[in-house]
């Protein structure tokens, strides 16, 4: 365009200075008129003359360019004082807006303010005579840009030929502010652009493009654009493309191109044609970079069928598969449920943590037990289920026995993973999957039925295992209480089953400090308001624990209210007097009495008449009094 320009101006320039020199030669013409008149020649000459005259009057009159004589005016001295104007055309007047009438015969400086004199002045001192000078000039006085061809005719005179170029600067200043604007966004843009030629090569790229495919400027240029970001596949898709963008289409697709280190990214490419006077010339390439986001897609897409916590799939997923599966090509398809037994006791003991670590065990060793294509999927809580196409029932009772051989070697908090199965088979088109489904639901419901008891007692025994290894004080403190109990219970001629129960809640009644951290239950000084807070919920813990077994449900009661007051003001629930069992009254004073006699690091044991003394005083109070009476006696 700039080319186009300059091109142009050199027209323009060429045409006045044969304007210049036309006016000139029409001048002498004038003179001559002169002479002949004044020579008094025949009047065939003169007549010839005249309408010679008559001819350039009227191109005068009517030329597009504005014409304006002046009449250099001097002094004494024969230094430049003024230009006088003696002369203009109509299209004068209509450049500047100024009638001929009010400007002829009045000097220039007069008619222009002084800054575009000085510019003026400028030109006209640099020139020589007859020498014609031309130039650009703004008038803030017209408001208007002009193009100017200035020369000197005769020594005395001065011709101004003037175009009004006012829209076609604005049309170039147009074009170069969207040059700039282009260029900036071009530079600056957060996608990677390059710029290619109508044989694909490329042309210049922006900082963006660098710094996505680890490529210079001096490194690409002159090279195909496609063989630079593609390879294999995606450089035929490339190569049609770019030859559609070229052939006058949009284009706009999600791909992979790949940078300098021959690594792939994932962008969207968009193809813009660059249009010069109808015809394609070349082509924009517009990268943006959508790793981000296909992560994230691929991130939700996971998500929806994946169980978060152990990565195998979820229900939806599974729910979609059994449709999907359920084919007479894939028969037979069997379905394996499984459940994990004691997965509450671990959460209520040990904290959600182990219990969701033993769920990611449990997946992980089912999935190591199957084949690849195999659906392995969580379909809530502690249940699990295999769905096997091409698999009959022996082959799926295979596949438990690996599984359940496989579980024997892992342990969490020293107890065996325990899983209860249950399996059912599709042979026919006749049968329906989702009854097939409820039959394997239903087996496993019952061998879990059968096996939890077992389990749950182990896990008991773990649990109390895993607490004494925590805290052997503890181990030693519960043994002490039990005895105490059982002797309570026979001074206050209870049953031989209450004795045992006695005993044996005994044991039990801080099992639900294994959920409490081990540095509290093993710190040497007094507890802080927090720790004391934390302690406080054992009572709770333990009665999760011992309920989960049908057997201990009513020991679990003993063990919740053992912490209870005689006047109400125990915890958990400020339970008084004969609304607390008479166990947990047992518990609380055998309890009281250990501690008092045991040894701390901040206190020394307290004496027997010290103890005697604390249980009278906190005779119905703390403790039942009964209980007191027949303990001291």
């Amino acid at each position: 365009m700039e080319q186009a320009l300059i091109g142009i101006g050199s027209i323009a320039g060429n045409e006045m200075i044969l304007y210049a020199f036309f006016f000139m030669v029409l001048m002498i013409q004038s003179i001559i008129i002169v002479i002949l008149r004044k020579a008094n020649k025949h009047s065939k000459e003169t007549d010839a003359l005249k309408e010679s005259e008559k001819k350039y009057r009227t191109m005068f009159q009517c030329m597009q360019e504005g014409f304006a004589l002046f009449e250099i005016d001097r002094d004494e001295s024969i230094e430049l004082r003024n230009y006088r104007l003696i002369e203009t055309n109509p299209a004068a007047e209509s450049i500047i807006g100024i009638n001929k009438e009010d400007i002829v015969n009045r000097f220039l400086f007069d008619l222009l303010p002084e800054e575009e004199i000085e510019m003026l002045e400028k030109h006209s001192d640099c020139e020589s005579a007859g020498e014609a000078v031309n130039f650009e000039f703004y008038s803030e006085h017209v408001n208007k840009s002009l193009l100017i061809s200035m020369y000197k005719p005769e020594r005395d005179k001065l011709v101004f030929i003037f175009t009004d170029i006012t829209q076609r600067k604005a049309a170039e200043e147009m074009v170069q502010r969207q040059k700039l604007s282009f260029e900036a966004l071009f530079k600056n843009s957060s996608d990677a652009i390059v710029r290619f030629d109508q044989h694909h090569e490329i042309i210049d790229i922006n900082e963006r493009f660098e710094a996505l495919f680890g490529y210079t400027i001096d490194q690409v240029r002159g090279k195909e654009v496609d063989s630079v970001v593609a390879s294999g596949e995606q450089l035929v898709e490339a190569n049609q493309l770019t030859s559609n963008l070229l052939q006058g289409q949009e284009v706009v697709v999600e791909s992979v191109r790949y940078g300098a280190d021959g690594q792939p990214r994932e962008v969207s490419v968009k193809g813009v044609p660059i249009i010069q006077k109808d015809k394609i010339i070349g082509g924009y390439g517009i990268y943006a970079d959508i790793s981000q986001r296909k992560k994230a897609e691929k991130e939700i897409l996971y998500m929806n069928y994946h169980d978060q916590l152990t990565g195998v799939y979820n229900r939806r997923f599974f729910e979609e598969e059994l449709k999907r599966l359920d084919t007479e090509r894939n028969l037979p398809i069997s379905v394996i449920m499984a459940d994990v037994n004691g997965l509450k006791l671990i959460n209520d003991a040990f904290g959600h943590a182990e219990g969701d670590r033993l769920l990611v065990k449990t997946a992980k060793l089912i999935r190591k037990e199957c084949r690849a294509d195999e659906i392995i999927a969580r379909l809530g809580g502690d249940e699990f289920v295999i769905l096997l196409p091409k698999t009959n029932a022996e082959e799926a009772e295979q596949i438990i026995r690996r599984i359940k051989s496989a579980s024997q070697n892992i342990q969490i908090q020293s107890m065996e993973l325990s899983i209860s199965y249950g399996c059912n088979t599709k042979n026919s088109n006749s049968q329906d999957i989702d009854e097939v489904f409820k039959k394997a639901e239903d087996s496993m419901y019952r061998n879990k039925l059968y096996e939890s008891p077992s389990i749950r007692g182990k896990t008991i025994q773990a649990i109390i295992r895993s607490l004494h290894e925590k805290n052997r004080r503890e181990e030693q403190h519960s043994q002490r209480v039990s005895y105490l109990c059982e002797a309570i219970g026979i001074a206050m001629k209870q049953s031989e089953r209450e004795i045992n129960e006695l005993k044996t809640v005994g044991l039990l009644h801080d099992i639900g400090k294994i959920a409490m951290d081990e540095k509290i239950l093993n710190k040497p000084g007094r507890l802080t308001d927090e720790e004391w807070n934390e302690i406080k919920r054992h009572p709770e813990v333990g009665y999760r624990i011992l309920s989960s077994v049908n057997e201990l449900a009513e020991l679990a009661e003993y063990v919740l209210a053992h912490h209870e007051r005689w006047d109400g003001k125990g915890y958990p629930k400020g339970l008084k007097e004969e609304e607390i069992p008479i166990q947990s009254r047992i518990i609380m004073v055998a309890d009281a009495y250990d501690a008092m006699t045991s040894e701390r690091t901040y206190r020394k044991p307290l004496t027997e008449e010290e103890v005697l003394g604390e249980f009278r005083k906190n005779a119905g109070t703390q403790f039942d009094p009964e209980i007191v009476e027949v303990f001291v006696e």
